[in-house]
């Protein structure tokens, strides 16, 4: 999984911030990290039904710097 990869096809890191209220350092924090607490991936699949799920769920993680 790519956690960048599944915020820019949502909308962007702006979007999800306002869409969910959580900080910038929190969106940030996932995108190090490379994760989503379960319950919010499950939001964002409910949210958007209509997004490849599969294909953002299996792709590669970003290479480490």
């Amino acid at each position: 999984m790519d956690t960048s990869k599944i915020i820019h096809a949502i909308g962007g890191r702006k979007k999800v911030i306002e869409m969910t209220g959580l900080t910038r350092s929190t969106i940030c924090y996932w995108v190090v990290n490379n994760r989503f607490p379960k319950p919010w991936l499950k939001f964002f699949q409910a949210k958007y039904p209509r997004l490849n799920w599969k294909e953002l769920l299996d792709a590669p993680p970003p290479e480490s710097k």
